[in-house]
């Protein structure tokens, strides 16, 4: 699987972690999935201390990472 610019991953801001990190799986939203969540009204329900990052701007360290675990589960 190849990341695109349109895959988002999450992040805890609270933490300082991304979704994949915390979970040990590489856990990615494409746009469509982000814009769902945020249509039906989960902004208003959303933690605070959380944020969508565009995974083509991940510091490289993490997206070697998100890599690897991808490529693992494929």
């Amino acid at each position: 699987m190849k990341l695109f610019n349109t895959d988002y991953a999450l992040y805890w801001i609270d933490s300082g972690e991304f979704e994949f990190e915390k979970h040990n799986y590489p856990y990615i939203y494409s746009t469509c999935s982000v814009e769902e969540n945020l249509e039906e009204g989960m902004e208003g329900n959303r933690d605070v201390l959380e944020t969508w990052v565009p995974t083509t701007e991940l510091p490289i360290d993490k997206k070697s990472l998100l890599n690897k675990m991808i490529s693992e589960v494929e």
